[in-house]
């Protein structure tokens, strides 16, 4: 990766001595030498005030642990189609049973019934569902939605009625 796309951020957790939580100082133009303690010393300090309004500027400081974060711009990834065995309507396919609970009623309610991996990109899904794959088994509450990604993945709208979470 040339220079130009890579990137270095120091940073240091300080804290006063005894005391137990520490407060991240960026490192920026600054070498990692003795000279160059002071200069954290006084950013912890400022730090400190602004959000505790107090400061020990007389006081001795612990720099505790150095992180070094290594940033790189890459090329976007290119994902493959994800292969598909089934139907581009997956509304028609779904076997429908009486075998879910819905979260959102609290009652046992008719669901259709998929196998994630045999829908077709871009089949959209309305619930109540039960999307099952060889992995994992997926509820679909009632007036939510679920699209079948070009990666085959599963973007899902869980619409619960509700402003709570």
């Amino acid at each position: 990766m040339p220079d130009a796309q890579r990137q270095f951020e120091l940073a240091v957790a300080a804290r006063y001595p005894q005391q137990v939580t520490d407060l991240d100082i960026a490192c920026a133009n600054v070498q990692v030498s003795a000279a160059d303690a002071g200069i954290l010393a006084d950013e912890f300090h400022d730090t400190y005030r602004a959000r505790y309004a107090a400061a020990e500027p007389d006081s001795d400081v612990e720099f505790v642990m150095w992180r070094l974060s290594a940033i790189g711009a890459r090329p976007a990834i290119k994902r493959k189609l994800a292969p598909r065995l089934g139907s581009a309507n997956a509304e028609t396919d779904g076997i429908k049973s009486q075998i879910f609970h819905d979260p959102t009623s609290g009652k046992q309610v008719d669901a259709k019934l998929f196998n994630l991996e045999s829908l077709d990109h871009k089949a959209k899904l309305i619930g109540p569902a039960l999307i099952v794959s060889s992995d994992a088994a997926i509820v679909l509450p009632a007036g939510s939605k679920a699209t079948v990604a070009a990666e085959g993945h599963l973007v899902i709208d869980v619409n619960t009625g509700s402003s709570e979470i």
